[in-house]
């Protein structure tokens, strides 16, 4: 498992940047390879949405939960990719400041890559959470 910690402040008062992050139709312009997404359950407070990856049509889920207007739990099953995030939202001069932590998992033959996609991965996060 590759686990990955980061933070960025986003000019903007923390219920604008709540609503944004929980609002599924805004993602595939916050997320580059995401082309759309559709809700297809709700159940004990979860929802899960079907997402389609723009470079290869793929279909994947997103389960997303917002536990508090100051937290936000996503649990994505994309092919040989599993992972599970949890975005920390703060108030702070100027905006909100996110933490986010996310736990990375490759199966089958992506295993292998695990030591060496580290450091692409945490670029490739860093750059879409910016």
């Amino acid at each position: 498992m590759i686990s990955f910690t980061g933070s960025n402040v986003v000019q903007a008062p923390i219920e604008e940047v709540f609503s944004l992050m929980a609002d599924h139709s805004k993602w595939p312009s916050m997320f580059q390879g995401i082309r759309s997404v559709q809700p297809v359950r709700e159940a004990a407070g979860e929802t899960t949405y079907e997402v389609v990856d723009k470079t290869d049509n793929r279909k994947y889920t997103v389960t997303q939960k917002a536990e508090s207007p100051e937290k936000i739990v996503r649990k994505v099953k994309k092919r040989s990719v599993r992972s599970n995030a949890t975005y920390n939202l703060h108030p702070v001069v100027g905006g909100t400041l996110v933490t986010f932590t996310l736990d990375l998992s490759l199966t089958g033959f992506y295993r292998i890559f695990c030591p060496m996609a580290e450091w692409y991965l945490a670029d490739r996060i860093a750059s879409n959470f910016a």
